[in-house]
């Protein structure tokens, strides 16, 4: 097999071509990527060098999620490997826009049972990590250097598959990625646009790339550029605000790790500081003047600001309170208005938000987790996935200019939470909505072989996948099957439909050896 230039050697020489400098040597590609967007110079860089590209319509879309063909796309073009190759190797691949790309990664991606790609579905962090460590030929060193004990500092860290494991050790121990601020790895976590081309920016080191600019702590992708210097603060004035309406801005910081922000000072009645956000409902009238201090690993820096709020002169449309019922309500009352609500999942899985209105009024809703990242972007139904427990905020606003009026979001809440143990040799579960997938764990009480058969009401065609510890799909989009299973092992059995509108009850009987 063709040898080729180790990962990093490849973006280094990529990156050479023009010369990294400052921020203001970016011009502004795309509307919905501003300057003072968080990944702004990675994604401008990448996409000079052709890296990566945006939509049709002139958008990035940062926070989209990315595929499993859309990264090996993107690692492929990053480390400059040829993708001349279009002979069908996956079972799923043969007529797929990237069966090239697919073709050139295949070697470094993780791949499924069956002989199978899944190109479609969201790439997960320990995907892209592992291709990462195998791009940079740790498969030679990977029994020398691998320390598991790197991932004990993870909360989460079986949420490495067993298998996959000590490839995440080395790109840890090689400085390729790090885990978020709050101690999580999240190996089974997607990445968006604007994370994988920070991440992919990562790879190349020390200065070979822009470094990621001001993301508060609590949201900074798991990715930490080294300057290994105290932060720079690169907000330099804030905008006013209004009494009545609510205020929200980020304070932005260049580091080498996570950085804890403060303030000392008279913010404005109102507004309060969480993390690098600076947010609220302002309440009174004044000039406010203040410190921020960013403080990481290697030193403490601030600077002096100042917020005028001013008197308001428009209707005011106060942020909703916390909801955890199945109606969420508004109105949008003039031009650019939006209504913001918070949900709070009660259980984790998967939840469906379907909006109406009045007199067919079109309204579009994101949906952000507390880490900012827009989970669903412009929609008016979605399935998504939540956690128990964690707040999401809910944005509701008009499509379309003049369109005024009353809207209501149904949410359909999960019947079981994911991973609920399947007890005995008999699991039911309920498929409610387009989208939904209800996911069981199954622990093997010896080793053999097992038959798995889904049965329905009224012939629903419905299908599951069965995963083992390491990622693999030993059984892929069926409705019954055989196989081997070991003792203790934990598997998950993932059920979801096979046609649209096919809603109802299934019941899962297990034959054990």
């Amino acid at each position: 097999m063709r040898k080729i230039v180790i990962f990093v050697a490849c973006l280094a020489m990529l990156f050479t071509f023009i010369p990294v400098t400052g921020l203001a040597d970016y011009p502004v590609r795309f509307p919905d990527v501003p300057s003072s967007h968080w990944a702004f110079e990675q994604i401008a860089e990448l996409h000079a060098r052709n890296v990566i590209q945006g939509y049709e319509d002139g958008y990035f879309r940062p926070n989209r999620t990315v595929t499993r063909a859309e990264w090996a796309k993107i690692m492929v073009g990053a480390a400059d490997i040829p993708a001349n190759d279009r002979t069908v190797h996956f079972s799923d691949t043969a007529n797929h826009w990237g069966l090239p790309y697919i073709n050139a990664a295949r070697v470094y991606l993780t791949t499924y049972a069956n002989n199978t790609f899944r190109p479609n579905i969201a790439a997960v962090r320990e995907d892209v990590i592992v291709s990462m460590a195998r791009l940079l030929r740790c498969e030679n060193c990977i029994e020398e250097e691998y320390n598991l004990s790197r991932l004990e500092k993870f909360t989460d860290n079986d949420s490495i598959s067993d298998g996959l494991k000590k490839y995440v050790a080395v790109a840890i121990e090689r400085g390729l990625v790090d885990g978020f601020p709050d101690n999580t790895i999240r190996g089974q976590a997607t990445l968006t646009r604007a994370e994988a081309a920070v991440l992919l920016c990562r790879a190349v080191q020390k200065g070979a790339c822009p470094h990621t600019k001001g993301k508060d702590s609590t949201e900074n992708s798991g990715v930490v550029t080294n300057t290994g210097s105290a932060p720079e603060i690169t907000t330099t004035s804030l905008p006013g605000g209004t009494v009545g309406v609510v205020y929200n801005q980020s304070l932005t910081a260049k580091s080498d790790s996570p950085i804890t922000w403060n303030v000392s000072g008279n913010l404005p009645p109102g507004l309060t500081r969480n993390g690098a956000v600076i947010s609220g409902t302002p309440t009174t009238v004044g000039t406010y003047s203040f410190t921020i201090s960013a403080t990481n690993a290697s030193g403490n820096s601030t600077k002096a600001l100042t917020i005028v709020i001013n008197q308001s002169n428009v209707i005011d449309q106060p942020e909703q309170p916390p909801n955890t019922s199945t109606t969420l309500s508004g109105a949008i009352k003039f031009e650019d208005d939006e209504v913001r609500h918070t949900y709070t999942a009660p259980t984790t899985g998967r939840y469906r938000f379907d909006l109406t209105t009045q007199n067919n009024l079109e309204f579009i809703f994101d949906i952000i987790d507390p880490y900012g990242r827009r989970i669903a972007y412009d929609v008016s139904s979605v399935s998504v996935d939540l956690e128990k427990g964690v707040a999401y905020r809910v944005v509701v606003f008009q499509n379309w200019r003049n369109h005024i009026g009353n809207f209501t979001i149904n949410i359909i809440t999960p019947t079981m939470p994911y991973n609920t143990p399947i007890s005995g040799t008999t699991v039911s579960g309920t498929i409610q909505f387009e989208d939904d997938e209800v996911r069981h764990t199954y622990t093997a009480p010896t080793t053999g072989k097992y038959r798995f058969d889904l049965t329905t009401q009224n012939n629903l065609e419905f299908i599951f996948d069965i995963i083992d510890p390491y990622g693999r799909r030993i059984a892929y989009d069926v409705s019954a099957v055989s196989v081997d299973l070991e003792r203790g092992v934990t598997y998950r059995v993932v059920v979801f439909q096979n046609w649209r509108n096919h809603i109802g009850n299934y019941t899962i009987n297990i034959i054990t050896p």
